[in-house]
Parts: structure tokens; sequence; C-alpha cells
């Protein structure tokens, strides 16, 4: 398998973020696939990095934190 690390200027804060996908994954994706069906194995958040190039911190800011990534998180302390 081959991996690509993807490089992104987040678009509001202008730092660099990284995520790491398939590479025919990520050309499934560049050929129109749902992000969601493309990587299955990445969580919301790194799908929307990819998507948007907004990195994790300034996803939290825009649209707050999932209730359900939340329960996830805390149930996993």
């Amino acid at each position: 398998m081959s991996n690509l690390n993807l490089t992104f200027k987040c678009i509001f804060c202008g730092r660099e973020h990284k995520v790491a996908v398939n590479a025919k994954d990520y050309t499934r994706y560049r050929n129109g696939e749902l992000a969601q069906h493309a990587f299955p194995y990445l969580n919301a958040t790194q799908r929307e990095q990819i998507i948007s190039s907004m990195c994790p911190d300034c996803q939290d800011r825009v649209f707050g934190i999932d209730e359900d990534e939340e329960e996830e998180e805390l149930e996993e302390v």
C-alpha cells in the first residue's frame, strides 16, 4: 500500500497540517468519491482537513465540538 502525506495550509490561521492517506484512496477522492467513502479509516476531523484545508483547531472554533465525538472521548478516558 502506497501512502501519501498530504500537507495543507489552514485557510483561517495559515498553519500547516498533515494527513496521511492511501494514494489510491486519494485518487478516488480526487475523481469524485465522497471523502467518507474514500477514507473510511480517517476520523471526521481528518476528512474535513482534506475537504476544506481547515486545521483541527479552527474546525473546533468554527463548528464546535461534535457531541458524538465528545462522548467517545469521555468514554476513552
